[in-house]
């Protein structure tokens, strides 16, 4: 077994057992040793790019965030805030300031989607993505997503986890208002209206949930 192997290992062992809520997107290549030639000749240290692998969860309840600034060499790719516990936009950017001295930029994230799947407690009311899809025009959708990134942008995040792709199930009230219903063609044209609202605020959108809670089996 390759060393970079066995680091990769121990990171992800350290990470699952610290914290449960912490988004690791590792690229499974490296485990096979594949990229082991390229890591030998870049400037950049294995151990920053696995780091730059791995998006960390945070506690809306977290007050500040001076415990994250330990291994100077061990830069992560960025950050996500997660929780019930609803804070206000100040909060958000004072924690998102706490982090900016870094050299390679962090991707910000929050779970935000419209309607009730809110972590703000001053953040100026959306519509639900079922509200949208039942009205059903692409030009309202891609306005809403651009209001919403726009004052995402302003507070200091680049990421949000929307919008939900999951077709609707009857069955289930988890998804009732947050998805865009269940004809899979108007799902489309509503999620991409919605992400090119959001790109154009200049935020990132993350298609959600596969594998979801929704109808959809692929």
């Amino acid at each position: 077994i390759s060393p970079s192997f066995v680091e990769v290992l121990r990171i992800f062992i350290l990470f699952k057992t610290v914290n449960r809520h912490i988004i690791v997107i590792l690229f499974f290549l490296l485990l096979l040793g594949i990229t082991t030639p390229f890591y030998a000749s870049s400037s950049v240290s294995f151990k920053t790019m696995i780091g730059q692998s791995i998006i960390w969860g945070i506690p809306t309840t977290e007050s500040s965030l001076s415990f994250l600034n330990s291994d100077p060499d061990f830069i992560l790719g960025g950050y996500y805030f997660y929780g019930k516990k609803k804070r206000p936009m100040a909060y958000f950017s004072a924690r998102i300031q706490e982090l900016k001295t870094v050299h390679i930029p962090y991707f910000w994230g929050i779970d935000h989607e419209g309607g009730w799947v809110n972590r703000f407690s001053d953040f100026p009311f959306t519509p639900s993505q079922r509200f949208l899809a039942d009205y059903n025009n692409c030009a309202t959708t891609y306005l809403v997503a651009l209001e919403i990134g726009k004052r995402l942008t302003q507070i200091g995040f680049n990421l949000t986890f929307s919008p939900v792709l999951d077709t609707m199930n009857p069955q289930s009230s988890l998804l009732s208002r947050r998805t865009f219903g269940r004809d899979v063609d108007r799902i489309i044209r509503q999620g991409l209206c919605y992400a090119n609202g959001l790109d154009g605020a200049g935020i990132l959108a993350t298609a959600k949930h596969f594998p979801g809670h929704g109808s959809s089996e692929t």
